[in-house]
């Protein structure tokens, strides 16, 4: 398949949480969306493998598996020749965004397993650029929670899924 490497190529990564939906395990569920030059190429909803003690937890932990896989496309890219630019970790959380920003390490965030602390790691070393939206303009919501009409409606085009028409009976 030929592919135009004369242009930008632009990954951009949506991260997002719901806290602790499950109401046995009390355990978080996490959205992945991950994007080629706007075409959603992954995306994924899971829970969290550990019980997440706030939102900002659970969105971090969001974050730090959504940059895994941003990251991962961005060097299976990069082995074939085409180079990305930028690349984007977008969060709706402010608290969480704080978190992957921070130098330092803080008490607070001792309780966070270490293998969560990806998304800060790769944030300092400027492999990802972590950006704050709006919920409202996160797609990745539509992978933790039920949105209504309207907001399902934005997100699925925003993420190029198109309905097809029912089959009729003469097909």
């Amino acid at each position: 398949m030929p592919y135009n490497t004369t242009k930008d190529t632009k990954i951009t990564a949506y991260s997002d949480a719901d806290f602790a939906n499950d109401d046995q395990t009390r355990k978080s569920f996490s959205g992945t969306i991950v994007t080629l030059n706007d075409f959603t190429v992954y995306w994924q909803a899971k829970q969290q493998p550990i019980v997440a003690k706030s939102t900002c937890e659970a969105e971090y932990i969001a974050a730090a598996e959504t940059a895994t896989h941003a990251i991962w496309l961005r060097n299976t890219l990069t082995e074939i020749g085409i180079y990305t630019t930028e690349l984007p970790l977008c969060i709706d959380n402010t608290a969480a965004e704080h978190i992957a920003r921070q130098k330092a390490p803080t008490k607070r965030r001792k309780c966070i397993d270490i293998r969560y602390h990806y998304s800060q790691d790769v944030t300092q070393n400027q492999t990802v650029a972590v950006q704050r939206i709006g919920s409202k303009d996160m797609p990745a919501d539509i992978m933790t929670k039920p949105v209504k009409a309207p907001l399902y409606h934005k997100h699925r085009q925003h993420l190029g899924v198109i309905m097809r028409p029912p089959p009729t009976a003469a097909s």
